[in-house]
């Protein structure tokens, strides 16, 4: 009997600090997306979204791109962060879901390699930076094309 008393004050003293952790990263958060972060729900677990835009190509670029946009809804679990956060991506501008199947297969690695730590922060940035790349991706291979039309067209005036 002894022994189940002092296991279930663990379990509590646990729980109290996983609440904490999440208040703690939801401050956070809010300070730094102030204007991307968005509280949905806060019980029975915090829920909420944060909307990452990809970064745009420089003006002076050859192939500029428009910037894409995706929404990242998190919702805690009660053991979080010791497990992930339910996690859902969802397209907003300038890209397809199909595009983000990748992306969503990285963050549940990247959940994986941090179980135990906050992570948001970590998603985020990684959303951050996967969608800059791919949408640079895709600039370079519309660029390529416009050459390869460009290569051939002249090919046709010799």
């Amino acid at each position: 009997m002894f022994t189940f008393v002092h296991v279930t004050e663990i379990n509590l003293f646990t729980m109290t600090d996983y609440k904490e952790e999440q208040t703690n990263e939801i401050e956070a958060l809010e300070s730094i997306y102030p204007e991307e972060f968005e509280i949905l729900e806060t019980e029975p677990h915090h829920k909420f979204k944060i909307t990452v835009k990809s970064e745009e190509s420089e003006p002076y670029a050859v192939m500029p791109i428009e910037a894409a946009e995706i929404i990242l809804n998190f919702e805690y679990t009660s053991t979080y962060p010791d497990e992930p956060p339910v996690m859902e991506v969802i397209p907003v501008d300038n890209i397809e879901d199909e595009d983000l199947e990748e992306l969503r297969m990285q963050l549940q690695e990247q959940c994986q390699e941090n179980l135990g730590m906050v992570m948001v922060f970590t998603l985020v940035s990684y959303s951050l930076e996967w969608l800059t790349n791919h949408m640079e991706k895709i600039a370079r291979m519309a660029k390529e094309e416009l050459e390869r039309k460009k290569l051939e067209l002249e090919e046709l005036e010799r």
